[in-house]
């Protein structure tokens, strides 16, 4: 409840986190709502672990963090 936005960030190493997209949440999503990104633009390494995190925003500005998301990139499979 009364959240404005995520910022969705991505790190290569798990410690330095750079914004990648902003998601605002949508009208009454206090009664659930879905939120989809897809990462086109990954760093063009071709190997290694890849981590996301969100940044949640509420309407007076305090955030917190997710916890990070390990992703083996060679295990994702991205159809362009």
């Amino acid at each position: 409840m009364n959240l404005s936005h995520f910022e969705i960030q991505r790190s290569t190493d798990g410690a330095n986190f750079e914004v990648i997209a902003l998601m605002f949440t949508q009208e009454n999503a206090e009664n659930g709502a879905a939120y989809r990104y897809a990462d086109y633009n990954m760093p063009a390494q071709n190997s290694g672990f890849i981590y996301y995190r969100l940044k949640i925003v509420d309407m007076n500005g305090k955030s917190i963090f997710s916890a990070p998301k390990k992703i083996e990139k060679t295990d994702m499979a991205i159809n362009k």
